[in-house]
């Protein structure tokens, strides 16, 4: 995917660097309070900052970001007895596209700040920066977060996200691949075919309010060329009068199906319109390529429109 992308220039902070002789591309991490720029360990869902700054002789014409998961970003199931588990039986996840930026303004200086949310699932992620010129010199560096969280043999994966869609048209979306856990920006999805497979939830405002909508969704007006309807998941949500206590108590794969069967059509289909605090929505996620599916509920925990939108789900999908 090509993402144009205006370029900030500042001064700044960088970290150290171990080169010792000059590049005609430079970029470093930018080392600050609250940003992060080296290795680190998080909790699920962390989100964090990274802001990083590149230099060359010659103009910068691309910035690309590229994110691993080791192991795979799903949920594993563990086999019994568990002591039966061989991590090397789970094979890395492929490298994921975060952003392939074409820089056009013919400057040399950049300055970019990247907020993401990181896996939630244990494992590690290594996120890389890499700034190439106009002769097709570049330069990277790379940073690991590690995620230790307590996984069991439950038969259902848990985790809470938070997002924050703006009232900028589609670039205030955010997207959520259900199943991993991973919640992305437009730039991530807007050309890229393996990240639009992905998803099967988008964050959105709608007159004032938040929403969550399914790619299928035709208020989304997603464009055909650059998101091809064979890339769409056909995501299927469902409203449901469960409280706290049932989606507390929903820990079985037949308790999660049984939700999604017992729950009605959202009117019109595939959008939840404006949400609430304590609304408990049903899903069944598909995936297009293998027909397989998987049954879950999305909570919302907490909700709010100003200052600014922001809002909390819990999430329960089968494994």
């Amino acid at each position: 995917m090509r993402f144009c992308l205006p370029l900030l220039l500042s001064t700044a902070v960088l970290t150290a660097s171990c080169s010792t002789e000059p590049s005609p591309v430079r970029l470093d991490f930018v080392g600050a309070s609250g940003l992060t720029s080296s290795n680190r360990t998080a909790s699920a869902a962390d989100t964090l900052t990274s802001r990083v700054f590149a230099t060359g002789e010659q103009p910068l014409t691309r910035l690309q970001i590229t994110v691993s998961y080791e192991p795979t970003a799903y949920p594993i199931i563990y086999p019994t007895p568990i002591s039966s588990f061989d991590p090397s039986d789970t094979p890395d996840g492929p490298q994921l596209l975060y952003l392939d930026s074409v820089l056009t303004s013919g400057q040399k200086e950049l300055l970019f700040q990247n907020r993401v949310s990181v896996r939630t699932t244990s494992g590690s992620e290594r996120w890389q920066y890499t700034a190439t010129d106009a002769e097709g010199r570049s330069d990277s560096r790379a940073y690991r977060v590690t995620v230790r969280k307590g996984d069991s043999l439950a038969v259902y994966h848990t985790y809470t996200i938070v997002a924050r869609p703006a009232e900028t048209g589609a670039a205030g979306r955010r997207f959520l691949a259900l199943r991993p856990g991973l919640l992305l920006p437009k730039f991530a999805v807007n050309k890229e075919p393996a990240n639009q497979q992905l998803i099967d939830l988008v964050f959105t405002m709608r007159q004032g309010n938040i929403t969550l909508e399914t790619p299928n969704h035709p208020n989304l007006g997603l464009s055909a060329t650059r998101w091809p309807q064979a890339n769409r998941r056909p995501t299927v949500i469902k409203r449901t009068g469960l409280d706290f206590n049932a989606f507390q108590a929903a820990d079985t794969f037949d308790e999660l199906r049984t939700a999604f069967n017992d729950g009605q059509a959202y009117t019109p289909a595939g959008s939840t319109g404006a949400l609430a605090k304590d609304n408990v929505l049903a899903f069944q996620s598909t995936d297009p390529s293998s027909g397989e599916s998987h049954y879950g509920l999305l909570r919302v925990s907490e909700l709010a429109l100003t200052p600014v939108p922001v809002v909390s789900c819990t999430v329960r999908i089968q494994k």
